[in-house]
């Protein structure tokens, strides 16, 4: 049997997603937790940063010149330091080419429901993503979160920290996709190939503090021919320029499961008894949250019948204490 996997959101927004039969999928840079795309930082690395900037100061400027990177940060404060200039082109890369659809696997915990699901005024569906076309990216079984106690962090290889003008310098006499790498010539796809595989293990891991989510992670290549199974779309706003976005489409059979939270609007609920009755999601089961009487945990109940669904009877009056928050 499939596993099924969980996005929780806020009811507007799980409404939308329903509707549309799409998901977006998000640029890495995006992620809540700075530490998620972060790379470690070692002595070696920075000794590979320091010597390739210092030889490109002495062919260019003289042999007095020193660390580029450090020079600047320590004359012009407020200028990027050696760290974040070493990162800023893995960033860019990572931001042109990947994308990212995070799901969790398990749709009882108490923080999901109160951190992404609104409060619990949200929804969360459960996806089957072997099913209805869902693209499933680079990785079809999906990547489990490793949840990290601590220790170092995943790592770029040492050659992305080679300073980038100086190894184009060298390589300029090459014919095009060559680079030199440690006086050895090599297609440049090699070292871009290593430096993915590394984004990959660090998309992979988080601290221990976000064990909770049991999050898995779907990642999209834009560089394939296809997008990675992605389109793109225009969205227009009354206050912000218009921006595009990269959504995963999906059918109506993806949709195993649509779980309502106990402070769910009547209203919202009844949009999704709407699109019941208009035929979509045939295959869902619907389920209606509530807290447990007695200990800390969420219970489900199992609504077959759609009048149920319809009914106001499941959630607390708009009034109830906390829902204005």
């Amino acid at each position: 049997m499939s596993a099924i996997y969980y996005k929780f959101n806020t009811a507007k927004a799980a409404l939308k997603i329903l509707e549309s039969g799409q998901l977006w999928a998000i640029d890495p840079m995006d992620f809540n937790d700075p530490f998620e795309i972060l790379p470690g930082f070692d002595e070696r690395r920075r000794k590979t940063a320091r010597e390739s900037r210092d030889e490109f100061g002495r062919i260019d400027h003289g042999p007095d010149i020193g660390t580029i990177s450090e020079a600047a940060s320590r004359d012009y404060p407020g200028m990027p330091g050696l760290i974040e200039e070493c990162h800023e082109l893995f960033y860019r890369r990572i931001s042109e080419r990947i994308r990212v659809i995070c799901f969790s696997q398990n749709p009882k915990d108490i923080l999901m429901w109160s951190h992404y699901g609104e409060s619990h005024k949200g929804i969360a569906i459960g996806f089957d993503v072997t099913k209805g076309s869902f693209p499933r990216g680079m990785h079809t079984a999906g990547l489990p979160v490793l949840y990290v106690p601590k220790g170092e962090r995943p790592k770029l290889p040492e050659h992305a920290y080679y300073f980038e003008v100086l190894r184009q310098r060298q390589s300029a006499h090459l014919p095009e996709g060559e680079v030199m790498h440690n006086g050895v010539v090599i297609h440049s796809s090699h070292l871009d190939n290593e430096i993915y595989a590394a984004a990959h293990q660090i998309l992979q891991h988080k601290h221990e503090c976000w064990k909770y989510e049991s999050e898995i992670r779907f990642v999209y290549d834009l560089a394939t021919a296809n997008r990675g199974g992605l389109i793109r779309a225009r969205f227009d706003s009354d206050f912000h320029k218009p921006t595009e976005r990269d959504l995963a489409p999906f059918g109506d059979e993806a949709i195993q499961e649509i779980r309502v939270g106990c402070y769910c609007q009547p209203a919202h609920a009844r949009e999704l008894f709407k699109m019941r009755q208009e035929g979509r999601f045939s295959g869902a089961r619907f389920y209606i949250t509530s807290l447990n009487e007695d200990q800390y945990e969420i219970d489900f109940t199992s609504v077959d019948e759609l009048s149920l669904l319809n009914s106001q009877a499941y959630f607390r009056p708009s009034s109830w204490r906390g829902r204005s928050r």
